[in-house]
């Protein structure tokens, strides 16, 4: 587990019919059927870039910032996700730059291959 020193997002999920589910989000996963544990890492979660049509997309909205200098630690609630909850790290330039602040809309997108399944 030293992939994961530091923070890790841990959201249960299930692997089922060649994909990861977990909330209302699906991403392909090749693996046995069975309940999963997913560990995220903050960084692995981004609000920039998003093109249109991506995959992995979800909406979210800001519930806490913590600032730790140039970046800082983003707690969001997505409906997609629900009940749980994720935090993102965002730099304090982009928070600035899109006038993010508790309460704002954030549309985030997940990185897959990052996902860690247990």
């Amino acid at each position: 587990m030293a992939d994961f020193v530091g923070k890790a997002n841990v959201l249960p999920g299930k692997v089922r019919g060649g994909q990861l589910e977990f909330g209302t989000l699906r991403v392909p996963y090749h693996g046995q059927d069975r309940d999963a544990r997913i560990y995220l890492r903050p960084e692995d979660v981004l609000a920039r870039p998003i093109a249109p049509g991506d995959p992995h997309v979800f909406d979210a909205s800001i519930e806490k910032i913590e600032f730790l200098g140039s970046y800082c630690h983003v707690h969001v609630a997505a409906p997609a996700l629900q009940p749980n909850k994720l935090t993102v790290y965002l730099s304090l330039n982009y928070l600035s730059e899109a006038s993010l602040a508790v309460g704002s809309p954030l549309r985030l997108k997940l990185l897959p291959e990052r996902l860690k399944v247990f």
